[in-house]
């Protein structure tokens, strides 16, 4: 049993004493008093305020003034017909006139009691011991001698030389009035507790909330509300909207019983977005809720989730660990540098292995976005759908396979920040078109979606083609390139700058011998400069492969016959971009592989074939990769001719 803390005011010692027992025997502590009527309030407010009483049990008139000045229940003893009986039957022994006392209205039909008692009963009522003893006075005048009441009754009656009988309480009516005070008392705490959550619920949220009832009287309010409306706690149950908020949409809700969404409110001297809806009592509005966010701190959650969305999209390289010698490129740097500082769209073309990506990170890095994140996606290597809805984002059941609860889109990840688009050259001609929406109004809807979402995002694109020819041959779209070509960067290739292989060198071989923990090969630089001359068809992917090899094959120093072996084949043996045929042997019978450069459409179409249309066997009989097969069956129109072969 969970202890309560209970108060027991009697104005009988008697009775004081019954209930003390009562108690003890039920294992209920009680705050007792001996105390009445107006007498009992300053002992009932210690009882709360010093002594932690929940829950006070008193007589009728007691009572009654008790539950007039006090925070906390008060249950009544009530005085039940047969107990007044009995002592009117007692009473009767001394008088057969008798003078019964009844605080307020609670005075009972007596003549049954008078015909079976055979005596005479003046009954009065009181409302506080002076007209208590009034009536004791004025009785006394009409000969009256004994007086039958409680123990105010009884203490008054002696003052002035009347009899008096004190009503009993039976011992079953103070255990009921206890087992009810206890429940009270417990049913008491969880409401209290249950109130305090929800209001600790409340002061926890961020949101403002306030309910009025229909009159415009706020109900509920938590702190936020408080705060902004500027309401005391004190008046926050019993205050008028209107005189703190006199537009507030709560009572447009009321009025109409029409929900208000998404309205913007000026409330002191910010903004707050504000939600409204009626309260209903069946049909009938009985009031309205509202909830209000402050603008600028729903921005700040919407960065704050896009922050937590785009962890760990950041740029890896700096302009500095752009490796060069040459002025032609430090010129470029200088000029990239300036195009950094702004938030116009750079388009950055060279050859495959120039460092296009790198141009691309370090102008993220240089630039005011540089904290926000940096997104980056090869547009060659996806297919049409799966490029636009990694792009833009889809809504849940947009298309079959889709996620459940749709995805954010690349654009919406790098919002604040910079995406770059590698290969754009090879976007197809839809994508393109949502492209351009995005670059002219800055704002992005999801596939399937019919909402707008705002992007502030800048793009870098790069590309090995020539987009004026793409232009020309009706692949690109000239309204997408101009709005791309903003900052134009064309990065040379290695062959045109020289003297930029000797400390790319140097870098490139302490980056691979890190990789595989080899020891530090020291080149002589007469090897070095032999490099200078080559054409570099790869530029500096093709030089890193060169010196990947050279450093696993001198792991134990450097061996000028390795060396002349492996430039032998870089000069005896290029790639076909220089002319070359490749040296590829067939394999299954199937034709030489040619290189990805100079595949034709009917070489792929007779592989497809000759390989069950399996795109996976079909690229590895080619001796390219299953991306670039699928590109260049994009750019012939094959795919929709194909079955879907692995």
């Amino acid at each position: 049993m969970r202890d309560v803390s209970l108060g027991f005011i009697a104005t009988s010692q008697e009775i004081l004493d019954q209930a003390r027992e009562l108690a003890r025997r039920m294992g209920q502590k009680l705050v007792l008093v001996l105390s009445g009527l107006e007498e009992a309030l300053a002992p009932g407010h210690r009882m709360l305020d010093e002594e932690g009483v929940e829950v006070i049990i008193s007589r009728r008139g007691t009572a009654h003034m008790l539950r007039a000045h006090l925070s906390i229940p008060v249950v009544s003893l009530p005085d039940s017909s047969m107990n007044m009986l009995k002592t009117i039957r007692d009473a009767s022994k001394l008088s057969t006139r008798l003078l019964c006392t009844f605080f307020h209205k609670s005075q009972p039909d007596l003549s049954l009691f008078e015909e079976i008692l055979g005596v005479e009963i003046l009954p009065v009522t009181y409302h506080d011991t002076q007209s208590l003893e009034q009536a004791l006075i004025e009785a006394k005048t009409k000969g009256y001698k004994v007086v039958v009441g409680g123990g105010v009754t009884k203490r008054l009656a002696k003052r002035h030389g009347l009899h008096s009988v004190l009503l009993q309480m039976p011992d079953e009516t103070i255990v009921a009035a206890i087992e009810d005070a206890r429940n009270i008392a417990l049913s008491r705490r969880e409401e209290v507790e249950l109130n305090e959550r929800y209001r600790t619920i409340l002061d926890a949220v961020s949101d403002g909330i306030l309910a009025v009832d229909k009159t415009g009287l706020v109900t509920t309010i938590n702190r936020a509300a408080r705060q902004v409306l500027k309401i005391h706690a004190s008046e926050a149950g019993d205050c008028d909207i209107a005189k703190h908020h006199a537009s507030s949409a709560v009572m447009e809700v009321v009025r109409t019983g029409r929900p208000v969404v998404n309205k913007l409110e000026s409330i002191g001297k910010s903004q707050y977005i504000v939600n409204s809806v009626p309260v209903l009592a069946g049909e009938e509005i009985v009031g309205g809720v509202s909830t209000f966010h402050e603008a600028s701190n729903l921005m700040k959650a919407e960065n704050a989730v896009r922050r937590a969305l785009t962890r760990g999209l950041r740029a890896k390289y700096r302009l500095e660990d752009y490796c060069h010698r040459s002025k032609a490129v430090a010129d470029i740097i200088h000029k990239v540098r300036i195009y950094a500082a702004c938030d116009s769209s750079v388009l950055i073309t060279g050859e495959t292995g120039t460092g296009k990506e790198i141009i691309a990170h370090g102008i993220h890095l240089a630039s005011k976005r540089k904290k926000g994140p940096f997104v980056s996606i090869n547009c060659s290597a996806l297919p049409d759908q799966l490029l636009e809805s990694e792009l833009f984002g889809y809504e849940e059941g947009s298309f079959t396979g889709s996620r459940r609860g749709g995805k954010v889109g690349l654009f919406e990840l790098a919002h604040g920040g910079t995406i770059f688009l590698d290969e754009i050259g090879s976007t197809p001609m839809n994508v393109q078109t949502h492209l351009l929406r995005v670059l002219q109004e800055k704002e992005v809807m999801r596939l399937g979606g019919d909402t707008v979402i705002p992007v502030n995002t800048r793009v870098v694109a790069a590309t090995n083609r020539s987009l004026s020819e793409e232009v020309r041959e009706g692949r690109l779209r000239e309204d997408l390139y101009f709005r791309l070509n903003v900052l134009p960067v064309t990065l040379p290739p290695l062959r045109d700058r020289p003297e930029d292989v000797p400390p790319l060198f140097k870098r490139l071989v302490s980056r691979v011998e890190a990789r595989y923990g080899h020891e530090h090969l020291e080149v002589p630089k007469a090897f070095v400069n032999r490099l200078c001359g080559l054409p570099w068809p790869g530029n500096v992917r093709q030089l890193e492969h060169f010196i990947e090899r050279l450093v696993v094959l001198c792991v134990d120093g450097f061996n000028a016959g390795v060396f002349d072996e492996l430039y032998e084949e870089l000069v005896a043996y290029p790639p076909p971009a220089m002319g070359t045929p490749s040296r590829r042997e067939p394999s299954h019978g199937a034709p030489p592989a040619p290189e990805a450069d100079v595949l034709t459409r009917e070489q792929v179409e007779r592989t497809l074939a000759a390989m069950g249309n399996s795109k996976s066997r079909a690229a590895q009989n080619l001796g390219v990769s299953r991306t670039t097969l699928w590109r260049r069956m994009r750019q012939w129109g094959l795919l929709h001719n194909r079955s879907n072969g692995i």
